[in-house]
């Protein structure tokens, strides 16, 4: 990042105008608390798409999820390059590539206030089968496609597919049962499975695979369980009673070999449609 680090401020902003001249969108990190968009004081680095430019009132156009929704706002130079510095400036402590330039495969001509390019991106099994291998077998998937700078994660805190189960029963086991328990964890699992219920769905639609949803609407209500368990805990707590927590270790294990046991067939069927396909 030293190439950005040394760039005049006149040069940064050349740069981005020049990637949205080229057609690109352009994707890098910037410290939320000098958005006006954000709404938050917090300081906190974030990704922020840049999508557009207006050189007479001088500001970007850009999009994020801004007061709880994606939207699209706008940012004056001045302000985006003071949040954009500080990130360059805290590089070192940020683990993810700094920059990204999207590119859709099809362009359409637009003013350059009102984004109006369409892309269009076939559907591809490969990608899918990839990304669910990873999954079954704990794998990166962002260090595959360089979104994050190392493989070596082994001072950090992730857990990749299928080991999220285990860093649940790690956080269980170092609470007790007077100890409150963040739910938000629980939820995420149970989101995920209905998640891929969904993309089930989609490839049933467009692949012709079996019919996995099923087994995803009984995975995502066996997740839902552990969830409300999670909350019924904590109102005990309220009431000044206590549930072992510990005890659920088995239970979550279990989760994990029905989830590995469904995303393996689900795996398989695609593999199977892609040699039938050639």
């Amino acid at each position: 990042m030293d190439y950005f680090f040394h760039m005049s401020e006149e040069e940064k902003l050349n740069f981005i105008k020049y990637s949205i001249d080229c057609g690109y969108y352009v994707i890098l990190q910037v410290y939320k608390n000098k958005i006006p968009a954000y709404h938050d004081t917090a300081f906190i680095d974030h990704q922020i798409m840049v999508y557009g430019y207006d050189d007479e009132i001088k500001r970007f156009c850009i999009s994020d999820f801004f007061r709880g929704k994606y939207r699209k706002d706008v940012c004056f130079y001045g302000e985006f390059l003071e949040a954009w510095n500080l990130s360059l400036e805290n590089f070192d402590k940020i683990d993810m590539i700094h920059i990204y330039l999207l590119k859709p495969k099809k362009i359409v001509p637009f003013d350059g206030r009102e984004e109006s390019s369409t892309g269009f991106y076939s559907f591809d099994a490969s990608v899918i089968s990839i990304f669910l291998e990873d999954y079954i077998n704990n794998n990166n998937t962002m260090f595959r496609y360089r979104i994050r700078e190392t493989e070596d994660i082994s001072n950090l805190v992730y857990r990749w597919g299928l080991d999220c189960y285990d860093l649940l029963i790690e956080y269980l086991r170092n609470r007790n049962s007077k100890d409150f328990i963040d739910p938000r964890p629980f939820y995420t699992i149970t989101e995920h499975k209905r998640l891929m219920k969904k993309r089930c769905e989609m490839l049933i639609e467009e692949f012709g695979i079996c019919d996995f949803t099923k087994n995803y609407i009984e995975l995502e209500r066996n997740c839902n369980i552990l969830l409300l368990k999670m909350m019924k805990h904590n109102q005990y707590l309220r009431n000044n009673k206590y549930s072992e927590v510990n005890d659920y270790t088995n239970y979550i294990n279990q989760l994990k070999e029905l989830d590995r046991n469904i995303s393996q067939r689900l795996l398989d069927s695609i593999k199977n449609n892609m040699k039938e396909c050639h």
